[in-house]
């Protein structure tokens, strides 16, 4: 093929795709796909379902404060107005107890008696809710609106919807003053606010950030006065946003690197012009394929995937190191390709492997890297020879030659070898097993989150009852058995606070035991009377209220289909649900005063021990499986590729040459984390597979150079350029506020370094006096 046909091929290509992402690419930042999958067991899929997006995962949390009580208290009941008014993004917003919006729900208001016991309807238990109802309408703090005192007395509608959206004790609760909440000092006001969807719909957590920050700049009279905002959704919009920053930054800082290297190493800014070829296309097929294939690209694949990529620069540098005055540029490509292409094959093959790990995000990131590592590869054996001039290029050679016997090369290796092991000895933990560690939010963030759940006393879910089944009515009577057991250990003042589905979707014979127990009309009809005896309600204007309650006991029970279509749906999903044919329900239990006091009344009760899930030990188990298999895998791939070298080089011995410092810079790059204190999770053992490719394909060339000292000179040349800038990339990846890059950037930074320094030394290539 004409090359000129070929580089057409090339921008047409490119400029297509670059079109279809326009069109096409979905970024998202939440967790949820650096979280392990769990598909072999339904139980543990609702598990994960539970940690990504429970009933409290779309809660906002607002602390209010720089002003005195009663500003801060104005604001907070103007605020929840406005917020209030954009139904279509918040569900429900909160600033004490009662304040839940009832016309959002209206739907579901004919079912009340369905939905909800009520405390009975005999003339005594009836007067003493007027008796309240006066009370309320007279200190003008009425819990209920005056159009629903006429159509729901007993407060039945309202104390259902508390139940549900009751993220907060009331025995525990914030404070309250003015008629909203407080913190502790009395010194910030606290909201709760309920966001349509998920916490995993980032653009909706973005939107209702907005929307809460316009507002309250619309409503706030003094400067002074700051505002709050926290919550799982916000936590994932922090992150996204802290993410780009750090692609940027590193994107700047690989710009100006890459311009001081080559205007030094090659004399030539048009070679860094020709060397983001490759990169670019690399970058551009990555996101494509993984496009293709997941739907999406989360945004810590975009980042680290992209810093990852970087080392497609080594293709070019090779080349462009290697390139001759006296040799035409494909000539002196051709020359290096056997190596060149077993160094890119092995850097693939290691991130293959990444392959069904268990975590989507993994997976993402295998094919990201596979693919853009081929696509690197391939531009520059096909199109970078097409676009330089032979004897153009000139670069400044240095070598930094040293002169070692066998026997200091074998001290330096056991020197090399022995230090990051004797690290990781006296390390007190090696494995991490908290999810905070590859958890993509910063510290800063999840702190703040804490405190503000605190203040608000939002319980932090650590503990889960499941029952699945195929038929929903069972699944739903047996979960109500669960509730029921669980109001017992309430009493017990084991656990402050129960939240169940069956309480938003009641079974069908729970429904229809309700309708048994609602009086008849002449019943209720005389018991109201009786009970607004010397009342000054008058009797006739509690007759849609009598007419609701005939009505309900010839409604027709609710389904799951029914409630879905309400505002309640997302409420209803996030604990009953069907996966793969299964239905599954989850109830929480919060506000627990001792495990130990627990786990006793669970070994009295085995039946509800069966389906009983503790978050945190059975998370950690998880980890602990696919950290494992992780580990498991980068051993195979290790065996794989000590066996492809061998093949290649036909000789134990110079296979052992080419794989001593790759050893040397993963141990390295094993240690350096815990030499920091910190615990090694699966995001240091994938950062490792990169050390691998790095370590061999420096050893690779060192060993291909031989005795030539031109090539000699060139290897160097090239090696030390590409181990500067992709060791000073993921240096500036290490000081990252989010867990999941510090560690990919201290253990690729600090073993890729080792990788260089190792195979430099040590190579057949260092001219050795063999003096014993």
């Amino acid at each position: 093929m004409r090359p000129i046909l070929q580089s057409i091929i090339w921008l047409v290509t490119t400029g297509f795709l670059i079109g279809w992402l326009y069109f096409h690419l979905h970024v998202v930042n939440g967790i949820s796909q650096f979280m392990p999958a769990a598909e072999q067991d339904l139980k543990l899929q609702a598990l994960m379902s539970e940690m990504q997006s429970g009933p409290a995962a779309s809660t906002l949390m607002l602390r209010l404060g720089g002003a005195d009580s009663i500003e801060l208290a104005r604001l907070s009941k103007q605020l929840r107005q406005a917020l209030v008014a954009q139904r279509e993004v918040f569900q429900a917003v909160r600033n004490n107890h009662r304040s839940v919006d009832l016309g959002a729900f209206a739907s579901l208001f004919r079912y009340r008696y369905l939905l909800s016991d009520t405390e009975g309807w005999s003339e005594s238990v009836l007067r003493e809710t007027f008796q309240q109802r006066l009370s309320d309408l007279r200190s003008g703090g009425g819990a209920l609106p005056r159009e629903y005192l006429t159509t729901d007395p007993q407060l039945i509608f309202m104390s259902y919807l508390q139940g549900l959206f009751n993220v907060v004790s009331h025995n525990s609760g914030p404070r309250l003053k003015h008629g909203v909440w407080f913190d502790e000092k009395l010194e910030s006001a606290l909201m709760l606010v309920h966001v349509r969807g998920d916490s995993l719909d980032l653009d909706m957590m973005q939107r209702a950030q907005n929307e809460i920050y316009r507002k309250f700049s619309q409503l706030v009279k003094t400067a002074s006065v700051q505002l709050e905002i926290s919550g799982p959704g916000i936590m994932a919009v922090e992150s996204r946003a802290i993410i780009e920053q750090v692609v940027n930054r590193l994107s700047i800082f690989m710009i100006i690197l890459l311009v001081i290297v080559f205007s030094i190493a090659y004399r030539s800014l048009r070679l860094l012009l020709l060397a983001v070829v490759p990169l670019l296309t690399a970058i551009i097929v990555a996101l494509v394929t993984t496009q293709l294939i997941f739907n999406e690209v989360h945004g810590i694949v975009l980042a680290f995937g992209i810093t990852l990529l970087g080392v497609c620069l080594d293709y070019p540098l090779h080349f462009f190191s290697h390139l001759r005055t006296d040799e035409k540029p494909f000539l002196s490509l051709k020359r290096i390709w056997p190596t060149l292409l077993l160094s890119g094959f092995s850097s693939v093959l290691a991130y293959l492997a990444l392959l069904g790990s268990g975590f989507d995000g993994l997976s993402q990131l295998a094919v990201f890297a596979a693919s853009g590592l081929t696509a690197a590869l391939l531009t520059t054996r096909y199109i970078l020879p097409l676009l330089i001039a032979p004897g153009r290029v000139k670069p400044r050679y240095w070598v930094f030659d040293i002169c070692l016997s066998k026997r200091q090369k074998t001290l330096l290796a056991l020197f090399f070898f022995s230090a990051p092991v004797w690290i990781i000895m006296q390390a007190e933990v090696v494995w991490e097993t908290s999810v905070d560690a590859i958890s993509p939010v910063p510290v800063s963030a999840r702190e703040r989150d804490g405190k503000l759940r605190h203040e608000l006393n939002v319980p932090e879910v650590s503990h889960v009852f499941i029952q699945s089944g195929k038929n929903l009515e069972e699944v739903l009577q047996a979960t109500e058995y669960i509730n029921g057991q669980l109001l017992e250990l309430q009493s017990l003042g084991t656990i402050s606070s129960i939240w169940s589905p069956s309480n938003v979707l009641p079974s069908v014979q729970r429904q229809k035991q309700r309708q048994r127990a609602l009086p008849l009309d002449e019943v209720l009809s005389e018991n109201l009377s009786e009970a607004l005896r010397g009342m000054p309600f008058r009797r006739s204007a509690f007759d849609p209220w009598l007419e609701a309650v005939a009505e309900s006991r010839s409604l027709r029970t609710l389904d799951y289909t029914t409630v879905a279509l309400t505002p309640l749906a997302s409420v209803l999903r996030q604990g009953l649900f069907q996966q793969q044919g299964v239905w599954i329900s989850m109830t929480r239990i919060s506000g627990i005063r001792s495990d130990a006091e627990l786990n006793r009344w669970l070994d009295e009760h085995p039946d509800m021990k069966k389906s009983h899930v503790e978050i945190k030990r059975a998370t950690e188990r998880l980890l602990i499986e696919y950290r494992i298999s992780t580990f498991e895998r980068f051993l195979a791939v290790v065996a794989l590729l000590v066996l492809i070298i061998f093949l290649w080089s036909r000789s134990l011995q110079k296979t052992m040459w080419i794989i001593l410092p790759v050893s040397i810079g993963v141990l390295s790059g094993f240690s350096m984390p815990l030499l920091s204190g910190t615990a090694i999770n699966v995001f240091h053992l994938l950062a490792l597979l990169l050390v691998l490719g790095m370590g061999l394909d420096y050893s690779l060339f060192f060993n291909q150079a031989g005795e030539d000292e031109v090539e000699r000179k060139q290897c160097v040349h090239a090696i030390s350029i590409s181990a500067l800038s992709t060791s000073a990339a993921f240096l500036m990846l290490a000081f990252s506020s989010i867990p999941v890059m510090v560690a990919m950037g201290q253990t690729v930074a600090g073993g890729g370094f080792m990788c260089f320094i190792s195979a430099w030394a040590l190579s057949a290539s260092v001219k050795s006096e063999n003096k014993d």
